[in-house]
């Protein structure tokens, strides 16, 4: 399965919270800590372990202007590749 078409879930050790109008995340094994932007904060809640980038872009259009586009999927998957990378988002 491609990594685009893989469903990714929230790792579930990572303490998420929202201070301040911004989201915070931690993660007690590594003691690092991530704070996300508005976007990347709604692509992180749509990893529930069942949307794959297709799915997840989908959501993201319809929690923001509804404009789908190529470009969009392609900020997701570059999105979820960097929250990937920092260990909050694993594959399902």
């Amino acid at each position: 399965m491609s990594s685009l078409a893989q469903p990714l879930s929230r790792n579930l050790r990572i303490i998420c919270r929202d201070v301040g109008g911004e989201t915070m995340l931690y993660d007690p094994e590594t003691e690092s800590g991530h704070v996300l932007n508005a976007t990347a904060a709604a692509i992180w809640r749509l990893c529930d372990g069942e949307r794959d980038v297709e799915a997840i872009a989908a959501g993201l259009e319809r929690a923001f202007d509804g404009t789908a586009t190529v470009a969009l999927q392609t900020d997701v998957a570059r999105t979820l590749g960097t929250l990937r990378s920092l260990g909050v988002v694993v594959p399902s």
